[in-house]
């Protein structure tokens, strides 16, 4: 796009684009903008011109779809319509685990109708048909499962990816099945589950000690 200013009195200018996103193109976004003289000044000589050149560097943003799978159905048939599940919470996070929330162009929504999905405190939760998360920036990121769906146990909490210009690195697919083992989720470490385990464990053994001295004094008298 090219653009002239005339009558302009002869003398010093600073040139500044105010509005460079307005031409960005729909799945880029504005990287950097250049240009080819210092510090943006041109100097117009009386009864001559200048000519500012100014260059916007884009980038291609990058989609991916998420789904959720059971992993004994997928195992028995991958292509099972059966196999996905809903009401895992995730985390998107940048490849040092930050959160990624002030990226204003990645937006999360419903696979199946685009409707726009909840992503408050950097979670969201995925339904049944999915998300695509669209808008990703160049870059590493991690998908945290944070919490699985009722009755499953999670897989591998932290799934890894890597986008450039709007291709997956090492995959020729955006889709990614991320699967949930089904099961009770054990209780956790030092958590109350435990705490009565340990507790449990303790009476037993007193009471086999008790049993144990009770017998020997029997015996002996």
């Amino acid at each position: 796009m090219e653009k002239t200013i005339t009558g302009l009195t002869p003398g010093e200018y600073t040139v500044v684009e105010t509005v460079p996103d307005i031409s960005v193109p729909n799945g880029y976004r504005l990287v950097s903008t250049t240009y080819n003289v210092e510090s943006r000044k041109v100097n117009v000589p009386k009864g001559g011109s200048a000519e500012v050149t100014i260059t916007n560097k884009y980038e291609k943003l990058t989609e991916i779809t998420v789904m959720k799978v059971d992993k004994d159905k997928k195992a028995k048939n991958a292509d099972d319509p059966e196999r996905f599940i809903d009401g895992a919470i995730f985390s998107l996070l940048d490849g040092e685990g930050h959160s990624v929330h002030s990226i204003e162009s990645i937006q999360i929504v419903n696979a199946s109708s685009g409707e726009e999905i909840e992503y408050s405190n950097d979670q969201f939760t995925l339904p049944i048909e999915g998300v695509k998360i669209k808008g990703l920036p160049n870059g590493t990121y991690i998908l945290r499962e944070e919490k699985a769906p009722a009755g499953y146990v999670i897989e591998n909490k932290d799934t890894s990816f890597t986008v450039r210009d709007g291709n997956v690195v090492g995959s020729n697919t955006a889709i990614f099945e991320i699967e949930n083992t089904p099961g009770a989720a054990l209780p956790s470490a030092g958590g109350p589950g435990t705490t009565w385990i340990y507790l449990l464990g303790a009476m037993l053994t007193l009471g086999a000690g008790m049993a144990f001295v009770i017998r020997r004094r029997l015996m002996c008298g």
